[in-house]
């Protein structure tokens, strides 16, 4: 019988051609699964940067209000607290409040100075934030993933290049291969050897070197397969990391436009228009000698609370009283469990 006849024929071979050709198409559509996650996640990054660039601007416009207006109060209220028209009370409340719009604590020096710094070094930081919630391989995927970028950088370092022009694409590549051992894309890891690296199964003849070949393609894709959907289930699950985050849930609604920024802003809001009436009612008084409402109300004193101990300790004695009633209940149910159990 020849050998071509013999290959035909041979129901072992044909079989294991059919679940190779099956795993194959496995192989693809969960490619294209992985690739439409990795996609998703990708866009899910760039539209929560381009959010927070919006938001960005939009605080650091009225953190600069802020900061004018505290300048300009800073020089109203030094000049006010020289009136005559004052007493010394309102003198010196009018001048700590000076002192207050100069001095900042730690906390709001930190926060006025991430607030000054350019939407670029505020993007710099993306990665970093990104990568809290990204899933890393189990330890056998790991293992796996090491194993072939090992193999792909032994065999395209750049040391090894024989002119320039080589070394200038190994370098490149080799800046693929590493990007995508960080990022744990065994994907990426596969499709480079794919594209790379030649065949390692020779050609033959013979029925049982043949299935013995594509046994070992079998059990090979079998694995990739393996090693692919445990990273599809990793980028679905830091996916819903990041919707899951507080970031994430800010995206969601600044992306419905459901009002999210005026309401992150809302307290910035409130304190440039209560600084803003403050500012106008200082320029009154110094132009006219009025105090105006906005500038009476700062210099109120601050309203003494009157603290009624009658009422105090009538409080004291009610929660006293509902602590004797819960023990005692307490008390008449363990006896009752007591009596019933003897019985």
């Amino acid at each position: 019988m020849s050998v071509k006849k013999e290959l035909i024929i041979n129901p072992v071979l044909t079989e294991k051609e059919a679940e190779l050709k099956s795993l194959q198409k496995k192989y693809q559509a969960l490619l294209k699964k992985l690739e439409t996650e990795k996609s998703k996640i990708q866009q899910l990054k760039e539209d929560m940067i381009a959010i927070q660039r919006q938001a960005f601007a939009v605080i650091q416009a009225k953190m600069l209000v802020l900061k004018q207006l505290q300048q300009e109060l800073q020089k109203l209220l030094t000049d006010a607290s020289t009136s005559r028209l004052l007493t010394k009370r309102e003198k010196k409340i009018l001048k700590q409040m000076a002192k207050d719009m100069d001095t900042e604590s730690p906390a709001e020096q930190k926060e006025t100075s991430e607030g000054e710094n350019t939407w670029e070094e505020q993007e710099a930081r993306s990665a970093d934030f990104f990568s809290a919630f990204a899933v890393s391989p189990a330890p056998i995927e790991g293992q796996n993933i090491r194993k072939l970028f090992l193999k792909l950088a032994t065999r395209f370092h750049p040391d090894k290049a024989r002119n320039n022009k080589e070394s200038e694409e190994l370098h490149i590549l080799m800046q693929r291969i590493n990007e995508a051992y960080k990022n744990g894309d065994m994907a990426a890891l596969l499709a480079i050897e794919a594209q790379y690296l030649t065949s390692e199964y020779a050609e033959v003849t013979d029925s049982v070197s043949l299935i013995d070949q594509l046994q070992k393609q079998i059990d090979r894709l079998m694995s990739d397969i393996e090693l692919l959907d445990a990273q599809l289930r990793r980028t679905k699950k830091e996916t819903a990391n990041i919707n899951r985050s507080e970031a994430g849930k800010m995206h969601k609604h600044m992306k419905k436009n459901d009002g999210m920024l005026q309401y992150m802003t809302h307290d910035m809001d409130q304190a440039i228009d209560g600084l803003t009436a403050l500012r106008d009612g200082l320029q009154t008084f110094l132009k006219t000698g009025i105090m105006p409402a906005s500038l009476a109300r700062e210099l109120q004193p601050e309203p003494h609370m009157e603290i009624d101990m009658d009422e105090v300790l009538a409080m004291v004695l009610e929660m006293q009283e509902q602590e004797d009633r819960r023990r005692q209940a307490k008390r008449k149910a363990r006896k009752k469990n007591t009596t019933r159990n003897n019985r």
